[in-house]
Order: C-alpha cells, then sequence, then structure tokens
C-alpha cells in the first residue's frame, strides 16, 4: 500500500477516534475543549509513532524547504537554533524541523521533560533521537552508528553529536528546567532561529525573559511556531507578552496535519 494512502486512512481512523473521544469522554471530570485537545494529542502521538515517514505530509516538507530557502539558502555552516520545548512528548524529540528548516549545526533547548514517557536518562535521550532521526537514518543521510549522546546528571543536560550532509550536529537540551525562568549559556552570543512549535502547556515568558530572547536573536530574526487559530496563541498555548510579537511579521503560514494546525514562519522587521 502506497505511503500516501496508508496516511490517509489513519486520518479517517483518527476522525473516527475523535468523534468517539467527543461523544463518550462526557464521564470525565474537565470541559468539552479539553477532552477533545486530550483526544487529539492521543491521536496525533498514535499516528506519529505508527511510522515516522507517515508524520511528515509534504505540505510540511514544502514548508521547511521554503523556511530554509530564507533562513539559509547557501548552506551556510554556524546556525543556532533555540526550541524550547523540544520534547520529547511521548517518544517523539523534534530534531527534524529545525535541521530542515535551517541546516543548523546547532540545536538548544530548555524542557521540563514532563510529556516524556520514559525515564529522562541516557538511554531515554537514545531512544527519542534515534526515533527523530529514523527517516534520515532510513535514507542514509544520518549513520545511527556516529550519533554520540552523553548525559550530565548533574546539570541534567543531554549532550548528542551526529554527522548530517558532511557536518558536525549538536543538540543540547537542558532538562528538569523551566525556559521562563533559565536561558541557556550556550545561547549568550547569540542565536538565528527560534522555534516555538511544541511548549509545554501554560509555559509563561515574562517581560524580562522575552527580552533576553529578543537581544539574543541575530538579525534578521526568525521564528517558527504554531497555532490553532494564531501564532500568538501559541500550539500549546505559550503565554508571552504581545507586544513581542510586534517585532515580527509573517512570511508564510500552512495548514498541517490531523488536528487543526496552523504554522508560521515569522521574519523580525526591526
Amino acid at each position: 500500500m502506497r505511503k500516501t494512502t496508508r496516511f490517509i486512512i489513519l486520518l479517517q481512523v483518527a476522525e473516527l477516534i475523535l468523534v468517539f473521544h467527543q461523544v463518550h469522554f462526557k464521564s470525565l471530570n474537565f470541559p468539552v475543549t479539553r477532552r477533545v485537545k486530550y483526544a487529539e494529542e492521543v491521536i496525533l502521538k498514535w499516528v506519529r509513532e505508527q511510522d515516522i515517514l507517515l508524520s511528515w505530509p509534504k505540505e510540511y516538507h514544502e514548508f521547511l524547504n521554503f523556511a530554509r530557502n530564507v533562513i539559509n539558502p547557501s548552506g551556510k555552516a554556524g546556525k543556532i537554533v533555540y526550541y524550547p520545548g523540544i520534547g520529547p512528548h511521548g517518544l517523539f524529540l523534534d530534531l527534524v524541523t529545525p535541521l530542515l528548516a535551517a541546516n543548523c549545526d546547532t540545536i538548544v533547548s530548555v524542557d521540563l521533560g514532563s510529556g516524556a514517557n520514559t525515564n529522562i536518562n541516557l538511554e531515554g535521550c537514545e531512544k527519542w533521537v534515534k526515533l527523530s532521526l529514523a527517516f534520515l537514518i532510513k535514507g542514509g543521510l544520518v549513520s545511527k552508528d556516529e550519533i554520540k549522546i552523553e548525559y550530565k546528571e548533574d546539570e541534567s543536560k543531554f549532550l548528542c553529536t551526529f554527522p548530517f550532509k558532511g557536518r558536525k550536529r549538536k543538540l543540547i537540551v537542558y532538562y528538569k528546567k523551566n525556559a521562563g525562568g533559565f536561558f541557556p549559556p550556550e545561547l549568550e552570543d547569540g542565536f538565528d532561529v527560534l522555534i516555538t512549535r511544541w511548549v509545554p502547556y501554560g509555559m509563561v515568558i515574562d517581560d524580562e525573559m522575552a527580552k533576553i530572547w529578543l537581544q539574543k536573536m541575530r538579525k534578521p530574526r526568525y521564528i517558527i511556531t504554531s497555532g490553532a487559530k494564531s501564532y500568538k496563541e501559541g500550539e500549546r498555548d505559550l503565554k508571552i507578552s504581545p507586544s513581542f510579537w510586534d517585532s515580527f511579521e509573517v512570511v508564510k503560514t500552512d495548514y498541517l496535519g490531523a488536528a487543526p494546525r496552523v504554522m508560521f514562519f515569522l521574519k523580525g522587521n526591526k
């Protein structure tokens, strides 16, 4: 069966499951909107983990290619991405978005780790990374044997390196920390792209931290984010001052996924 056909079937099944959840979750003790949101997340997690290739529809690849052609058209080395809330969400750690959207050398994240369904340790990180890179590994673009991972328990900090397209790539994740109150020291000299596609529920970025983000973003400043309706809401309700978004303008918008989700690509306007 062709992958596109399988993907459509999965989405149709997902819609039926969602209807079932909407009708039969009446006994749960939280509002209908939260029941539906919970059902959507269960479905998306299931779809992603069935086959890593099915979780990246053609439109998403097009969105990533568009962003990369703006952010790093020549493939220049040295791009740095800050991705607070990178995951894992279940078993899913989103390395693909920063890697393919910016062709970056370094990805830095701060994550509470509350979404992980395995222990936060060396073994867990290895599983998350290899699942995230599965289709690149399958395509021969990343060698599983060349993925190196270490865990500094005293800092709850993961370091992961792997070669991709002739360059060494690095992932740094601080777990058990809140991005609203902790800014990674690796970004003190600046970063190029901010991704807030997945953030913990209700992650609050106060005015002081928002100012740090803006100060540390190298011009022209790029953001990749998503939301049910507006990028100002965030896919998981990023709480940040509306004035933060005044420094950016939308370059591209795409509707993606089984749930009502919109991807936004923004560029600094100041």
